[in-house]
């Protein structure tokens, strides 16, 4: 058996007995074996998984891998969890309760207490409750508007019984006070009644008590202002007194946001420190 090697610049031949297997290799490489049969070596590209998943598709853009799972961000909420927790209807429900008893203290002050107002002065007890109600409007600073078809109205159309009266066994500084004190603990007693759900900050807490109070007290001070009418007939015109709507809208809204939420505040504060 002979070999012979045989190396060249631009390759090496080699040939190795038995049949004559011959092998070059070099800028190209081929094998030839006993049968006559040549190899001649495949070019395989391999590129990487991640080069495949960033390729340019369509106009310049490229495609996304979709081997792992795609996680879609949750829509937020429209509301602040402490605006959708408040219980909006018992605050109203506060504010309602709220009106009445300034409703009560104010009758009872001219029917059990020393006022110096004569019921019989009015013509039925529709009458006498209206004048109630009248007082408890001008304590809102509220004042009545009195219009009448055919005839003049003697005086100021706007009045407020409560400026300048005097002679009272009650001074009108007691029934301006009414209101601010009955909001100040609503608020607070409303909102020591609270336990759950409550705002991260005591402003935020506050405010929301005073809102909802305020919405309450609005809807149902500026609807009876819509009610409480006091018409009289007479011959040849009529006419008719109730309370300044516009005046009853900012009146209602203004006080409770003010004084129900200084008493939210207040309650909240003793709240946190008696904690």
């Amino acid at each position: 058996m002979t070999d012979e090697d045989s190396d060249e610049s631009d390759g090496r031949t080699a040939t190795v007995g038995g049949e004559g297997t011959t092998a070059e290799t070099g800028d190209g490489a081929s094998a030839e074996t006993g049968d006559g049969a040549t190899s001649e070596p495949a070019d395989i590209d391999v590129t990487d998984d991640a080069d495949r998943s960033a390729e340019p598709v369509g106009d310049g853009g490229f495609a996304e891998s979709t081997d792992g799972p795609t996680a879609e961000a949750d829509d937020a909420p429209l509301l602040k969890p402490s605006l959708r927790q408040f219980p909006w209807l018992r605050a109203a429900g506060a504010a309602v309760a709220t009106i009445a008893v300034e409703y009560v203290v104010v009758a009872l002050a001219f029917v059990a207490g020393p006022s110096s107002m004569d019921s019989s002065a009015f013509d039925s007890l529709a009458g006498e409750l209206l004048q109630y109600a009248f007082v408890l409007y001008n304590a809102h600073h509220v004042p009545i508007i009195t219009t009448a078809t055919n005839a003049a109205v003697a005086g100021s159309r706007m009045t407020n019984a409560l400026y300048g009266a005097e002679g009272g066994s009650i001074p009108p500084a007691a029934f301006f006070a009414l209101p601010i004190v009955a909001l100040l603990v609503s608020g607070a007693v409303f909102e020591l009644r609270r336990r759950g759900g409550r705002a991260s900050s005591t402003l935020e807490e506050s405010a929301l008590v005073g809102t909802g109070i305020a919405a309450g007290y609005a809807v149902v001070g500026t609807g009876a202002s819509l009610v409480l009418v006091r018409r009289i007939t007479f011959e040849g015109g009529n006419a008719s007194s109730g309370p300044a709507i516009l005046w009853a809208l900012v009146a209602t809204v203004c006080f409770p946001l003010v004084f129900a939420t200084i008493g939210a505040a207040v309650a909240a504060v003793y709240d946190e420190r008696s904690a």
